[in-house]
């Protein structure tokens, strides 16, 4: 059955603008495109010892509050589906980092300050990450 989900894997690159491209092909060869409405992140484990991994952890890696871009840390302990969000102050979500099924392991994700809708103004946000029937929040300051 067709659930219009679809997964694919990519090795050795990490970036949080990635854009999805999808060409498709009638019968006569002739083509149609169309490209994903907002940028994504494409993370690359960092750590592979999955058997040390005994809880799921959110921590942030880079400086905070943080000019432009900053770096989270995650630990998965089990396969599951992973969804990393932000929400302004009033409860929002502005926009989705990460929906995709994980495998155990460590992970670095990188955030760039933009949405599907842009460039999010400096402020107070807060991420949050849904994982293994878990919810982990953490504050976050962003400076311009």
């Amino acid at each position: 059955a067709n659930t219009g989900a679809y997964s694919w894997r990519v090795d050795s690159v990490s970036t949080t603008t990635a854009y999805v491209k999808v060409v498709a092909y009638d019968g006569e060869g002739q083509a149609g495109a169309d490209v994903s409405d907002g940028a994504f992140a494409i993370v690359v484990p960092t750590d592979v010892d999955a058997a040390s991994i005994t809880r799921l952890s959110f921590e942030m890696s880079s400086a905070h509050p943080f000019q432009g871009s900053g770096v989270f840390s995650l630990a998965i302990p089990r396969q599951t589906t992973v969804r990393l969000s932000v929400y302004d102050v009033s409860g929002r979500r502005v926009g989705v980092l990460v929906d995709a099924v994980y495998q155990p392991g460590r992970y670095r994700i990188g955030w760039n300050g933009t949405t599907a809708r842009g460039r999010v103004a400096s402020g107070v946000y807060f991420m949050r990450l849904e994982a293994c029937g878990q919810a982990i929040n953490r504050k976050i300051v962003i400076v311009k």
